[in-house]
């Protein structure tokens, strides 16, 4: 190369003269356009790669050689340079990491809170906003409480505890109760934070499952719902059997009687006045007797026109 700078880099190693016209370095670029008599220069190494170098020179030259001390020295401080430069890249590297988790927990579409090792919130997420009806200011410290809904409180709280003192992942479903009185459906997910064996605090997720919590009772009530009439169907009737059968078994004192209504001419019904006319009757009939019904009593809709109660 046509410097020093270019040779140590290429030796990678320390370079050191002390008159250079009185030597091969005579012949060299550097020499003849700088005159440079004197130059004491090592590589400078960050994160395992040469980045420069440090270098002194001169154009005065020195009456003795660099000496062994001159030259450990100077490379102690390269090692000091390259350290330093290994630091900043790291705060470099950390200050991107920050700045692209903040943009994630900002743009998430899922609720993120953040939590100290006391259980108290630190923080929370848009996302988590907008699910618990809750600002961020709201929600920190103990406030998150307060938009679990009434019902699930008790619980939330216990099963909270339970995986805290287990050490283990936090995994529930329960409901948000809005301050504008809407219910939303909500899986939360939270996981230790650790330095080592001590507890920072948690990190958790909100998810909205309210559609999937109405799809699941859907799918219940078709299964154990007349969808005409609303009222149990076969299935859930033979069961509510079962249960009262079970439970005499049980208690000699306790009894109970079914009871199987049938429609007389119902059929004429249909057949004079369409099903629409009979689907209407049959509400109707169902409408009424759920009226006449105690808390303890039962009736629904076996099949066609048949009413066991």
């Amino acid at each position: 190369g046509d410097t020093y700078c270019n040779e140590t880099l290429a030796a990678d190693m320390p370079i050191g003269f002390h008159a250079a016209g009185e030597s091969t370095w005579a012949t060299h670029p550097a020499y003849e356009k700088f005159s440079l008599e004197a130059y004491l220069g090592t590589p400078i190494r960050c994160r395992g790669k040469v980045w420069g170098t440090l270098n002194f020179s001169s154009p005065q030259r020195r009456a003795t050689p660099f000496s062994e001390a001159e030259t450990e020295f100077v490379q102690l401080m390269s090692v000091w340079i390259g350290s330093e430069l290994h630091r900043l890249a790291l705060e470099n590297d950390l200050r991107q990491r920050e700045a692209e988790l903040k943009a994630m927990f900002e743009a998430s579409p899922i609720g993120l809170f953040t939590t100290d090792a006391a259980g108290f919130c630190k923080k929370v997420n848009p996302r988590y906003s907008e699910l618990s009806g809750l600002s961020e200011q709201q929600a920190t410290g103990a406030g998150w409480r307060q938009a679990i809904h009434p019902g699930d409180r008790e619980r939330v709280f216990r099963e909270w505890h339970e995986a805290a003192e287990a050490g283990e992942t936090y995994e529930s479903d329960h409901r948000f109760q809005r301050p504008d009185g809407e219910v939303i459906w909500s899986h939360v997910k939270a996981a230790e934070v650790r330095d080592g064996h001590e507890l920072i605090g948690d990190v958790g997720t909100v998810e909205d499952i309210s559609h999937r919590k109405a799809t699941e009772q859907e799918l219940r009530r078709a299964a154990f719902y007349d969808p005409l009439t609303d009222l149990p169907n076969r299935a859930l009737i033979l069961d509510r059997i079962e249960q009262a059968l079970e439970r005499s078994r049980r208690d000699s004192g306790y009894h109970f009687a079914v009871l199987m209504l049938d429609f007389d001419h119902f059929k004429s019904v249909n057949d004079n006045y369409g099903h629409n006319i009979g689907d209407l009757l049959l509400i109707s009939i169902a409408t009424r007797l759920q009226k006449l019904l105690r808390n303890t009593d039962s009736i629904g809709k076996a099949a066609g026109k048949h009413l066991p109660a």
